[in-house]
Formats: C-alpha cells, sequence, structure tokens
C-alpha cells in the first residue's frame, strides 16, 4: 500500500455563531478504491485565521484536534467576531501513509457576529407638519446585507410592517390618521444577524384645521374702538385678521377684503394668541367687517388643509359693525293725531 488516504472538510462559508460545525470526508477515489484505500485511520483537522484583516495575512496552521475514523464532525468553538477560518483535514491510513495537503485548504469560514444597523433620517419635514405622505431614508456601513424591513408605530403603539425584504434604502409612508409617528428599520445579512435601528425622531401629524372664530360683536356702536377676541381658541398659535369698511349705506359686495394694518408679532395683521385682544380704532359713520385666518403648529388653517395654501384662506364666518356716534339733528312737525294708547304709551 503506497496510497495515502484522500480526504477533505467542508464548513458553512458564513456563520453568525463563534461555534459551528466542521465536517471531514474520504474522497470518493480513495473510498473506492479495495486494493491501496478505504483503510484511513484518522483525521487530523487543521485550521489557520486571517486575525481580522479581511483575508489579507494569515496565520500559520494549527492543529485543532485527531479524530478517528469513526467521527465525521465536530464542533469549533474559537470563532471570533470579523475572521475568517481556514480548515484542512489530514488524513492517516492503518499503514502509516499520511495526506499531504502542501500549503491547501479544504475549506474558509468567516465568522461574523455583528447585527446591522441602520441611520434614519427623515425628509424635508420638521417634527410637526400637516402633510400625509412621508419619506425617510438610511445609511447602512455593514457589509453583506440582504434586506430591510421598514416598521412605524402611532402614540407610540405596537410596531406595524410597512415594507418588508426591501434593498431600497429610502421608502414613502401614506399617513393613515393624524397623531404621533416614529419609524425604525430592521436590517439582515448574510450571515443571518439582525439589527434594529434606533427609534427615528417623533413626527406630529395633523392635517386638521382649528376651528376658531371671531367673538361675535354688537352690530352698532358709538365706541372710540373695539375689542377682536377669538372663540374656540382649540390649538390655534396664531391669525391673520382681515378687514374692510365702507361708508354706512354705500356697502358693496362682494367685500373687499385686507389684511388689518396694526403690526403684530410677525407683522401688518398677524397676531400670535398671546396677543390677543385686538385694539381696532373705528371712524363714526362707517361700517366695518371682521374675519380672521387662524393656524395651527402644523401650518393648517381654517378652511384649507393639508397641502394646500392657508393664503386667502379665509374662515366661514366674519363679523361686522356699524359706527354711530351722531345724535338726531332736528324733529319736525310733531303732531298728537290720536291719543289711544300706542304699544302701552298715551
Amino acid at each position: 500500500d503506497t496510497l495515502p488516504p484522500g480526504t477533505y472538510a467542508e464548513s458553512d462559508s458564513l456563520t453568525n455563531n463563534s461555534s459551528f460545525e466542521i465536517r471531514w470526508f474520504i474522497e470518493d477515489w480513495y473510498q473506492n478504491d479495495e486494493v491501496m484505500g478505504n483503510d484511513t485511520k484518522y483525521f487530523i483537522i487543521e485550521y489557520k485565521e486571517d486575525n481580522g484583516t479581511n483575508g489579507e495575512t494569515w496565520g500559520e496552521w494549527n492543529i485543532w484536534q485527531n479524530f478517528s475514523s469513526e467521527h465525521s464532525s465536530a464542533i469549533f468553538t474559537e470563532g471570533l467576531d470579523g475572521y475568517r477560518y481556514r480548515f484542512r483535514s489530514i488524513g492517516g491510513d492503518d499503514e502509516g501513509l499520511v495526506e499531504n495537503k502542501e500549503n491547501k485548504y479544504d475549506t474558509q469560514t468567516i465568522v461574523d457576529l455583528s447585527a446591522p444597523y441602520a441611520d434614519i433620517e427623515i425628509r424635508d419635514i420638521g417634527n410637526i407638519t400637516n402633510l400625509d405622505y412621508i419619506e425617510f431614508q438610511w445609511t447602512v456601513t455593514h457589509p453583506n446585507i440582504t434586506g430591510y424591513e421598514t416598521q412605524y408605530r402611532l402614540n407610540t403603539q405596537n410596531w406595524t410592517t410597512i415594507e418588508e425584504n426591501t434593498l431600497a434604502k429610502w421608502t414613502g409612508f401614506n399617513v393613515p390618521i393624524d397623531g404621533e409617528y416614529e419609524f425604525r428599520v430592521i436590517t439582515s445579512d448574510e450571515a443571518g444577524n439582525k439589527g434594529i435601528s434606533e427609534i427615528s425622531r417623533k413626527i406630529l401629524v395633523d392635517t386638521i384645521a382649528p376651528n376658531t372664530n371671531i367673538q361675535e360683536i354688537q352690530k352698532l356702536t358709538d365706541a372710540e374702538e373695539i375689542e377682536i377676541n377669538v372663540d374656540n381658541l382649540d390649538d390655534t398659535v396664531k391669525l391673520t385678521l382681515y378687514y374692510s369698511y365702507v361708508r354706512e349705506n354705500q356697502e358693496v359686495m362682494p367685500i373687499a377684503w385686507a389684511k388689518y394694518e396694526g403690526v403684530g408679532e410677525n407683522g401688518p395683521g398677524e397676531y400670535v394668541v398671546s396677543e390677543l385682544p385686538i385694539s381696532v380704532p373705528l371712524n363714526n359713520q362707517f361700517h366695518y367687517y371682521f374675519r380672521i385666518v387662524a393656524y395651527d403648529l402644523a401650518g393648517n388653517c381654517k378652511g384649507y388643509s393639508g397641502n394646500m395654501t392657508c393664503n386667502d384662506g379665509f374662515n366661514e364666518s366674519y363679523q361686522d359693525i356699524i359706527v354711530d356716534r351722531d345724535a338726531p339733528q332736528k324733529i319736525r312737525n310733531l303732531e298728537i293725531k290720536d291719543t289711544k294708547p300706542v304699544n302701552g304709551t298715551t
């Protein structure tokens, strides 16, 4: 018998466990040789590692264990994250012949214990929005990514999947209802690791305009000025006051509205709620009209919401008042015609 054994080792090419199985076999050509083969007595399993250099530098061969022919696999328990391991089987027979592998290896395993994590960024909106569509994107530096699962939760409730098994690094989300939304990405890699990203910043979605109107004012006054205030402040944070005025008995429709000239915190006609009520001086013998556009933090305003502009978006109601400070000028041709009671007066 002059023929040394022919053997080989096998292992998974990628694992997410520091312990993994090594298997070894006899080559068919040796196993089937009835004369000089089929007499393998033991298997010496050797390994070497790259010390985490991504395969650039390899160490020397080390003997892991010597197994009898009764064994065909064992668990290697020395795997380190980011390391590559090469294994080979060297067989020996009962004649003392030993297989020569020179510097060849049979199999290689990469140990990847690190979960991949995505870094999320919400696109183009602040923490409060009146949009019903949100896009977010993410970046990942981990190699060998096999897919992403995107999720959202509403008002800190359970997580719901938006999209799964995607390789795109962004997604669009159609908001079903108003509320506070958070997002996250679950990233999977080729080794089977899964990493859950940090939760995104919270986005408050509010698509409903504030239901705020001017308080009712009396229809006739002799005052020098009036105060404009609002009913049902709701979530209003600012408002624009519009007005119109014409001489009494010269009214025309439609009303020609303009921003009130009074200067609020944000400019002419623009007020925050802390500036209420608004004092407006009045001219005698004029008919005044007032209406407002109320805004919330998300940018919604009465009459418009969502993506629509609030410019010229008046609410449905307005208030008007006539100013009359003049006493009656003359009473002429007063004559008693009848002394019967009239409305209780004789």
